[in-house]
């Protein structure tokens, strides 16, 4: 017989774990001992709270119980995907039982949903293609469609195929801001904008929306709103940030520069830092002591900016502040005129032009970027095989 008093109990626990709320969650731990409920609450506030790994240990804890097992699966996968565990997921995904027709289509949507936060489109399609033929209806199936086929450049299909869930579903802010991010893809860079501007707005907002609509605000040359708009990233999962500089050292939020030892820190890809070491020389002007922590391939480059680089600062000692590179403009208020600097502000090593000039011989020569880091989650959608365009290299 259902005890009511229990069930409000757990009811604030899941609401608790949605939320994050640890401390809730463990003070309701005394009064009901060691519910699997709550190792279920448990962890997906430590997913929440980007803890990943013991948010696998406490499910592993809940998987050891006589409770049904598919939500703690399920759970299971959402903090390998965190992790960038890939083969961990699928098999986690593989432990789904078959539905009650003998067909595994839970399993194969959890693996579409693995698929594709590890840019696998082509894999998620012909699971999710297998799921809709039973159920063409299913909400998490048509949505993770309109994923794949984002990730497969089909822009439109993926706006029609949230116009379609949406009829069904006008107040999940989810589907709207996946909505937007193919509308963004399509090129309705306006629409986008002003779709996530709503998004972000709401209570329950999806955590990447404010970020993307600082990308859009950048495509569209509003800079000031782009530039903290981006700031959210600090508040996304580690992953998407790099860690090089020591938490034991303080923000620089805008302090006057002059004497300032400041470390100055590249946190995404090498051309982020490349696009924004721009601001260093202005940085230096105004007095402040930098030294720039960035990826070791990066230091024969920006050698000529002139200032001391590190790859990683591990000590506070020596420094007084830190600020990422990609934070610089925003921080110290630098105007949109100064975003692009009157002559260039970097240029190749002569060594390298000479090395290449000896490969390559005389004549008029166009390099193209081909290839994105490979262990970039979203290298598929960046990178090409270069034989697509040895045709070109046959042009007279």
């Amino acid at each position: 017989m259902s005890d009511p008093g229990r069930d409000q109990q757990i009811k604030a626990a899941r609401a608790a774990g949605l939320r994050g709320d640890l401390a809730t969650i463990d003070a309701l731990a005394e009064a009901l001992g060691d519910d699997p409920g709550l190792m279920l609450h448990r962890a997906q506030a430590l997913i929440a709270r980007r803890e990943p790994t013991r948010a696998v240990a406490e499910l592993d804890r809940f998987l050891a119980t006589d409770a049904p097992a598919t939500p703690g699966l399920r759970l299971k996968i959402t903090a390998l995907i965190n992790l960038r565990r890939r083969d961990a997921a699928l098999a986690t995904a593989e432990r789904l039982l078959d539905g009650a027709e003998g067909e595994p289509l839970l399993r194969w949507l959890e693996m579409a949903r693995v698929h594709n936060n590890f840019s696998a489109p082509t894999e998620a399609m012909e699971l999710l293609d297998k799921v809709l033929a039973k159920l063409p209806r299913n909400g998490d199936a048509l949505n993770y469609r309109g994923c794949a086929l984002m990730m497969l450049d089909r822009y439109e299909e993926a706006v029609a195929v949230y116009d379609c869930l949406l009829e069904t579903n006008p107040r999940n802010q989810t589907l709207h801001y996946n909505r937007a991010m193919a509308l963004m893809g399509a090129g309705q860079v306006v629409e986008a904008r002003d779709l996530l501007h709503e998004v972000a707005q709401a209570p329950n907002r999806p955590p990447y929306a404010r970020l993307n609509r600082g990308i859009a605000d950048l495509l569209l040359g509003r800079f000031p709103h782009g530039l903290e708009d981006m700031t959210a990233r600090w508040q996304l999962p580690d992953q998407y940030i790099r860690r090089r500089v020591t938490d034991d050292l303080s923000n620089w939020v805008g302090a006057p520069l002059k004497g300032l030892r400041l470390v100055v820190y590249g946190e995404q890809g090498l051309g982020d830092a490349i696009q924004c070491v721009r601001f260093v020389p202005r940085l230096v002007e105004a007095g402040a002591e930098v030294t720039l922590a960035v990826d070791e391939a990066l230091h024969p480059l920006l050698a000529q900016l002139g200032v001391p680089m590190v790859a990683q600062v591990d000590a506070a000692e020596g420094f007084d502040a830190r600020v990422s590179v990609m934070d610089v403009p925003m921080v110290g208020r630098i105007g949109l005129s100064d975003l692009w600097p009157s002559a260039p502000y970097l240029a190749t090593e002569p060594e390298r032009v000479a090395t290449w000039q000896a490969r390559l011989g005389e004549g008029f020569k166009v390099a193209i970027a081909w290839s994105g880091k490979p262990s970039m989650r979203v290298n598929a959608r960046r990178s090409f095989p270069p034989g697509l365009v040895a045709a070109l290299g046959r042009v007279p």
